[in-house]
């Protein structure tokens, strides 16, 4: 990079902060909505009665203990996502390698979600949907630095 290229800190900061906003905000969606879904299935009476016929000798605490552990097991891939991030852009910036482990990380894990294959629940559809925008939102973290050097460069010429 040449000195026209480089950003000042005030705008490396911005731009780090767009990108964190980018990857935040998919992401506390995701965990809200896994969120909302495993209260739900918590305090449903039929499906408790449904997993209780199928596991007689199990009590409603293990029902809660399996699905507050699929919820944790749901939410590894945001939450690591985001603190690793939030952590390391500062130092690191978003570089190539950066992208491409999370985004095949982000692959299998919405792999998983379209393997429970839960067409008939609402929440299935709505966190496909919030993992292909964050999937996206990791895949142009780039092009939102060309935009800022582009800028930087039109700035200079002028």
């Amino acid at each position: 990079m040449n000195e026209q290229n480089s950003l000042t800190s005030q705008e490396k900061c911005q731009l780090d902060q767009e990108k964190l906003l980018s990857l935040l905000i998919p992401a506390a969606l995701l965990i809200l909505l896994y969120a909302v879904e495993v209260l739900m299935l918590a305090k449903d009476s039929d499906l408790y009665a449904q997993w209780h016929a199928l596991y007689p000798d199990l009590d409603f605490a293990s029902y809660l203990n399996v699905h507050i552990f699929y919820f944790l097991a749901k939410i590894l891939y945001p939450v690591a996502l985001c603190l690793y991030t939030a952590l390391t852009i500062k130092r690191y910036g978003t570089p190539k390698y950066f992208r491409s482990v999370w985004l095949l990380l982000g692959l299998a894990a919405l792999f998983k979600q379209a393997l429970e294959a839960k067409f008939s629940s609402l929440f299935y559809y709505l966190t496909l949907l919030c993992y292909l925008v964050l999937l996206w939102q990791l895949a142009r973290i780039s092009q939102r630095e060309d935009k800022y050097y582009l800028k930087k460069q039109q700035e200079a010429h002028r």
